[in-house]
């Protein structure tokens, strides 16, 4: 869902049912109290301003949410916005509250053009972190029925098992004061002359917190050979999990920083 412009100047400060678009959805409660909502929003080329959208339960007063539109820190590793396009998506989250249980409307109020809604999430319950949050509810008039997965078969790998031989393989990294300085790769294709070596740090949630990339100069490096591809300066503390890349074809090792 988008928004769009509107010629109504007042709709974008003060959201309200009388000069705002608004979705509505009728959602049931088995319980009263407060629960957290998250909004997962998508972003935007070319964004100006403030990217908001607000929510409210029933007649409440329209809570707003505000995105983040730019790149608000010199390093990588801290700005929220460079983390929102790495993973394509940013969640806001807020808190409302359900006065008794049965059936209530959430309402979105429409806000800043431009503003994208992926999908919208209301724990009620334990909340378990995913990438992509929880999947859609079931009731009994719309989503009724479970999907129904297909039976696994194995897969026939006979004609393209060998379209996957790594290029080089990750064998170590070097690492200073916190700080990823460089990667240990041994070459496996005679063929390769240069490759990309991307690493890169996740949270405890497996949302992806920072990356860099730098390029290898395999053409003087002899098969067998252990090299190092300096240049890395990516941050490693409070980084649940590395991953490095490497590729023309893709191989991705995994290490916990220490």
């Amino acid at each position: 869902m988008k928004a769009y412009p509107t010629f109504d100047t007042t709709a974008a400060e003060n959201p309200s049912l009388e000069n705002t678009a608004v979705a509505e959805y009728d959602i049931y409660f088995a319980s009263a109290g407060t629960f957290e909502l998250d909004l997962y929003r998508m972003p935007t080329l070319n964004e100006r301003g403030a990217q908001r959208a607000a929510v409210a339960i029933d007649g409440d007063e329209p809570i707003v949410l505000t995105g983040t539109n730019e790149y608000q820190e010199a390093n990588i590793d801290a700005s929220a916005w460079a983390k929102q396009v790495m993973i394509n998506n940013e969640t806001l989250s807020v808190n409302v509250t359900v006065s008794e249980p049965g059936i209530h409307t959430l309402r979105l109020y429409a806000m800043d053009p431009g503003f994208i809604v992926d999908k919208i999430v209301i724990t009620t319950g334990e909340k378990k972190e995913s990438y992509l949050g929880a999947p859609e509810s079931y009731n009994s008039t719309y989503n009724s029925e479970a999907p129904q997965f297909p039976e696994a078969k194995p897969v026939d790998t006979t004609d393209t098992a060998g379209d996957f031989k790594p290029n080089a393989v990750t064998v170590g990294t070097v690492t200073d004061v916190g700080r990823l300085t460089g990667v240990e790769l041994v070459k496996t294709d005679s063929s390769v002359e240069k490759l990309m070596v991307t690493a890169v740090t996740y949270a405890a949630d497996g949302t992806m917190e920072a990356y860099e990339t730098k390029t290898a100069d395999t053409s003087d490096r002899d098969m067998g050979e252990r090299y190092t591809v300096d240049g890395f300066s990516l941050k490693l503390s409070g980084a649940a999990r590395m991953g490095i890349i490497v590729y023309k074809t893709i191989q991705i090792c995994s290490f916990k920083p220490r």
